[in-house]
């Protein structure tokens, strides 16, 4: 899996090259993604409609999964953004990401697509590491035993890859603003992905 995800990396990185130093690049959002994701945010009980692993292609390269980094703002299903902001900093919103090196390790050992209790767990943990102390999002006991098993698992194995100081690659994602300019010229930007 890590061997396909390198060479789809590898192949949008040419598609970047070949197109230069463009401003904006075009994320065709699917309309598939898992769904209901339980959560609490600070204790009380919230409902993710959609969420988590999207279908979508940025600038025509198919991606092997898109999960939701922001859980405070919204993304629209079978939508086109063209004037999406893409970078490989772990930056979003110009600013960079709380932890964007603990979700990139969660990315490296859990990442996958589809809409399985796997992908929603994945989806609630990146939640709740880019979390403040102000908003902790935590899956919620609703979502069921599996997911939350494998939302202990995914938090459980990334504490311990902390104790022996090992995180993720930022690099090896994009993080994606989606973006679409208004009637006046103005850019609307939404959920960092």
């Amino acid at each position: 899996m890590k061997a396909f995800r390198k060479a789809s990396v590898l192949a949008a990185c040419i598609v970047f090259l070949c197109a230069g130093f463009a401003s904006a690049s075009y994320l065709d959002l699917g309309n598939e993604s898992t769904y209901p994701i339980y959560v609490s945010v600070n204790g009380v009980q919230q409902t993710a409609a959609r969420a988590g692993s999207y279908t979508a292609s940025l600038d025509g390269v198919a991606l092997e999964f898109l999960y939701c980094v922001d859980f405070f703002k919204t993304v629209k299903l079978d939508t086109d953004y063209k004037s999406t902001v893409v970078n490989r900093d772990g930056v979003l919103y110009g600013e960079p990401v709380r932890n964007a090196d603990q979700v990139a390790w969660l990315l490296d050992n859990y990442g996958v697509g589809g809409n399985g209790n796997d992908a929603a767990a994945l989806q609630a943990a990146i939640w709740n590491v880019v979390s403040t102390p102000e908003k902790v999002v935590t899956l919620d006991s609703r979502a069921g035993a599996a997911q939350l098993g494998y939302y202990e698992t995914y938090l459980d194995g990334l504490a311990a890859a902390l104790n022996v100081g090992e995180t993720g690659n930022v690099s090896d994602y994009y993080w994606i603003t989606p973006g679409t300019e208004n009637k006046y010229g103005g850019l609307i930007e939404y959920q960092g992905l």
